[in-house]
C-alpha cells in the first residue's frame, strides 16, 4: 500500500463509511487511488471516531507521515464525501494542504445522502433537482451558467434558499462541477465515482 501511494498517489479518493462496514458504527475511512495500471487500490485504512473534515485531513497527514516519499505537497487533487454531520460544502483550509479538492457529485445530489437535499429540504428539493442537476454534469460552461440562471429564478425570492445558492453553490462550483473538474491536471476523469 505504503509504496503503491508513493509512486502513484498524486490522486486520492477519500470515502468516509459509518455502520456499513463495522458494528460500532465508526467511520471506516478509505484512501483510495489508482495504481499505475490504472487500477483502483488502496493507499491507506483506519477507523475514525467521527465523521469530520478535520478527521479527513488528520488521516491524509498520517498517510503522508507513514511514507517517506511521499509529502502533503505532492498531491494535486483529493475526491471526497465532503459533507457529515451538518457540515456544508468543506473550506479547503482545513485539509490543510495546497491541491484541489473535489466533492463526489453522488454525495451532493442523491436524496438518501442528503446533502443538497438537505440544505433545500424535502418538498423544494424536487423543485431544483434538475437544474442542480445539469449544473454538476455538463461539460460546457454555458450550459452550467444557464442551470445556475435557472436555478437562481427559483430561489430569488426565498431569502434562506439564495443564500444558500450563493454561500454553498455559485462561490464553490470549482469543487463540484464537471466543466471545470474536467480542466485539472489528474482528474482522470474519474469524478469522484
Amino acid at each position: 500500500m505504503r509504496k503503491d501511494f508513493e509512486l502513484n498517489g498524486n490522486v486520492l479518493f477519500v470515502d468516509r463509511m459509518g455502520a456499513s462496514k463495522n458494528t460500532r458504527g465508526w467511520p471506516h475511512q478509505t484512501t483510495a487511488m489508482l495504481d499505475s495500471e490504472k487500477r483502483v487500490c488502496v493507499a491507506s485504512e483506519g477507523l475514525l471516531v467521527g465523521e469530520s473534515v478535520e478527521g479527513c485531513a488528520w488521516k491524509i497527514e498520517m498517510t503522508c507521515e507513514m511514507t517517506p516519499g511521499k509529502k502533503l505537497s505532492d498531491l494535486e487533487c483529493i475526491y471526497a464525501d465532503g459533507i457529515h454531520q451538518g457540515e456544508s460544502v468543506p473550506d479547503i483550509s482545513k485539509i490543510r494542504v495546497t491541491c484541489h479538492l473535489m466533492l463526489d457529485q453522488k454525495h451532493l445530489l442523491n436524496p438518501k445522502i442528503r446533502a443538497w437535499p438537505n440544505h433545500f429540504g424535502p418538498g423544494f428539493w424536487q423543485r431544483v433537482s434538475e437544474p442542480l442537476t445539469r449544473m454538476v454534469n455538463t461539460c460546457y460552461v454555458q450550459d452550467c451558467n444557464n442551470a445556475l440562471n435557472d436555478l437562481w429564478s427559483i430561489v430569488a425570492n426565498i431569502p434562506s434558499h439564495a443564500a444558500c445558492v450563493e454561500d454553498h453553490i455559485q462561490k464553490k462550483q470549482h469543487m463540484f462541477a464537471e466543466h471545470i473538474i474536467h480542466t485539472y491536471p489528474g482528474n482522470l476523469f474519474r469524478r469522484g465515482t
